[in-house]
């Protein structure tokens, strides 16, 4: 996202999940560009196959500037794909794409490929704004916006780009103030501060793991020592009954524990791959 200086979005503990970029054209002095998005997850039918997708719904106009594009003017039938998809599935402009809104299945005719950068990530597809916030409305959104003209300023993200004379943190707190987005998320997508404490829950989520791991591995490995010195007393007896000498039972054992050895260590080697 090097093209976006603030985000303005929410998260689980946001008052307001919706943003009213029209606020926005007071701050024109300070602002080189910015882009209105409605984002929602959903799945597609590709040739068959049921694909995760992220939906982001705009103007082309507005999305262009981020990912350094060009893309027309979309119609409400048509839809940006990106690269991932294309090459996937061997699409190409003039194919049709099929998404899952609300709870109907809709039908999209691919216009544009895009390749994955900035703001447009993976398994992203692009959707003209309005209609698609019309289809959704009632079903997912439990509102009726049918009376809207307009549902151009309407997002749940809204990318910014300042202009270079412009003092970041300052724009920011500017935008945090109550005649602005006081219950919104707002944030420089490149301050890893801001994505501290999800980092600090991943982090505590996968050391626990880690240690009921261990733990697991630890009281298996001593089961098994256990009943192999059980099963070792047997085996001593009976192989001192046939006649073998001590260094014969000393190099049985011996291979046994080089085996066990190999196979213990490699394991804690798959494990650390699979972890790190």
């Amino acid at each position: 996202n090097e093209n976006v200086d603030v985000e303005v979005t929410f998260d689980g503990s946001s008052k307001n999940h919706i943003v009213l970029s029209d606020k926005l054209s007071s701050l024109s002095e300070y602002i080189d560009y910015y882009g209105s998005f409605f984002n929602m997850e959903s799945t597609a039918e590709i040739n068959g196959v049921t694909e995760y997708v992220n939906i982001m719904s705009g103007t082309s106009e507005e999305l262009n500037p981020f990912i350094g594009s060009d893309f027309k003017h979309l119609q409400n039938d048509e839809i940006i794909i990106n690269r991932d998809f294309a090459d996937s599935y061997n699409l190409k402009i003039g194919d049709n794409f099929t998404l899952l809104i609300g709870s109907n299945n809709v039908e999209y005719k691919i216009v544009g490929i895009s390749e994955v950068k900035g703001i447009f990530g993976e398994n992203t597809v692009f959707l003209q704004k309005n209609a698609f916030i019309k289809s959704i409305s009632k079903d997912i959104l439990d509102i009726d916006l049918s009376f809207l003209d307009n549902e151009v300023y309407l997002a749940n993200r809204v990318c910014i780009n300042i202009k270079d004379n412009v003092d970041l943190e300052a724009f920011i707190k500017v935008l945090k103030s109550a005649e602005f987005y006081p219950n919104s998320i707002v944030r420089d997508p490149s301050d890893v501060a801001d994505y501290q404490p999800v980092l600090d829950i991943a982090v505590g989520i996968m050391y626990a793991a880690i240690a009921i791991f261990v733990a697991a591995m630890i009281f298996v490995l001593v089961s098994i020592i256990n009943l192999r010195i059980m099963n070792m007393r047997s085996e001593v007896g009976i192989i001192e009954t046939l006649g073998e000498s001590k260094k014969y039972m000393f190099k049985v054992l011996s291979i046994e524990m080089f085996i066990f050895s190999v196979i213990g260590v490699l394991i804690a080697w798959i494990a650390c791959k699979l972890i790190y």
